[in-house]
């Protein structure tokens, strides 16, 4: 029974009280029934900072149906990556925390944005044929807390949502210190898969989000930033900062010789280390 059907049934209860209850338990059961068959799917985009991915991956593993990752030996620039990068990521695949591997090789006749964009489709492209009906894609630095994720997805599916953003919340130099933004960014959260749609241009995005992760636009998209969700994003927790600095798609020429309190500028605040993360680091603690 759909939405409509159950306003249509509950028109023959005479009294409002009764219709109200009605709705309200079959709106419930029909909820939690989409719930039960949606396939929720999420690809990481990896070349370096993968010392983190296994703490992300923990993060989100039992929240989620599917998980690829889209991963590259050598950065948008030919720099290489890690040599154990492809062993590492086999043996998070046999520990169950990754689905399925899938190499990306740089084509350098076009531009890095250009190329990200590529790569994140490619996961989506996997995602779609694994039988994903909400999508997302992520990278290695990002996190959740769980209520709110599972939080989310509800108002997802109750609300038929197509489109979801979320704020981002920035760490830096150990996961213990996050940022105090003056601005407020976002970050794509879980869009529906349908049949032809991928990540592209889109000019109806209601927040400003990396461009190399933006769905495009269809005619009956339904776009929602859910409150009370954030990501927590390790921007600036790596065991070499510069090498993010030096390899990304929006590369910067003026990162030589940054401390922290450069980055931060000391807008930052003491927390707990929420996601478990610092075992996973072991980067000297006097520099970036």
């Amino acid at each position: 029974m759909n939405k409509f059907l159950i306003r249509l049934t509950s028109c023959f209860l005479l009294k409002k009280k009764k219709r109200v209850a009605y709705r309200e338990q079959k709106f419930k059961e029909l909820y939690q029934e989409q719930r039960k068959k949606s396939r929720w799917g999420v690809s990481y985009s990896v070349f370096d900072g993968e010392e983190l991915l296994k703490p992300s991956l923990l993060n989100i593993r039992k929240h989620v149906d599917y998980i690829n990752v889209v991963y590259q030996r050598n950065s948008w620039y030919g720099n290489p990556a890690n040599p154990n990068l492809k062993e590492m990521l086999m043996a998070l695949k046999d520990e169950g925390l990754v689905d399925e591997l899938i190499e990306y090789v740089p084509d350098y006749t076009k531009t890095p944005g250009h190329q990200e964009r590529e790569k994140r489709n490619l996961g989506l492209a996997a995602a779609r044929k694994n039988g994903v009906h909400y999508f997302m894609t992520m990278d290695v630095d990002e996190f959740y807390f769980e209520k709110e994720f599972e939080k989310a997805k509800d108002i997802i599916i109750e609300r038929d949502i197509t489109q979801s953003f979320v704020p981002i919340c920035d760490y830096g130099y150990s996961p213990r210190k996050r940022r105090i933004d003056t601005m407020v960014t976002y970050v794509p959260f879980f869009a529906k898969l349908r049949k032809n749609n991928k990540l592209g241009k889109n000019p109806h995005t209601p927040c400003f989000v990396d461009k190399t992760r933006k769905f495009g636009h269809s005619w009956n998209d339904k776009y929602y930033i859910p409150e009370g969700v954030a990501m927590h994003h390790m921007s600036f927790v790596r065991r070499s900062l510069m090498s993010k600095f030096v390899n990304s798609s929006t590369l910067r020429d003026d990162m030589d010789g940054i401390t922290f309190d450069d980055v931060f500028k000391g807008q930052y605040v003491d927390v707990e280390d929420y996601f478990g993360i610092e075992p996973f680091l072991d980067y000297e603690k006097s520099a970036l």
